[in-house]
């Protein structure tokens, strides 16, 4: 049998306290590990279908962000007015993907 240094003059009742001492502190890991698991999946199923919900909806996400609204302003004002096909103009973006505009 193996006896470290900390189990030199103990009794036997000693040493069965230490070790049901080491196996209830490796209990507890395990159980806070999985409480803390639970709690933030939990968090992540509760927050991550409003995420996408506001990443699929261009209107959602512009009404989410104010600041979206005001920094894009200029560019749907020219968008409005008529613009000849010779003059560069951004791209159209549908779906996070630009789309050519026939000339």
């Amino acid at each position: 049998m193996q006896v470290s240094i900390e189990h030199v003059g103990l009794t036997r009742m000693e040493r069965r306290m230490l070790r049901q001492n080491r196996h209830m502190r490796k209990m507890l890991a395990i159980l806070y590990l999985s409480i803390a698991i639970v709690l933030i999946s939990g968090l992540l199923w509760f927050v991550y279908p409003q995420v996408q919900d506001i990443r699929s909806s261009a209107q959602a996400w512009r009404q989410a962000v104010p600041e979206y609204q005001a920094a894009f302003a200029p560019y749907s004002e020219v968008r409005k007015q008529a613009i000849s096909p010779v003059t560069l103009r951004p791209p159209d973006w549908r779906n996070g993907i630009p789309v050519p505009s026939n000339p």
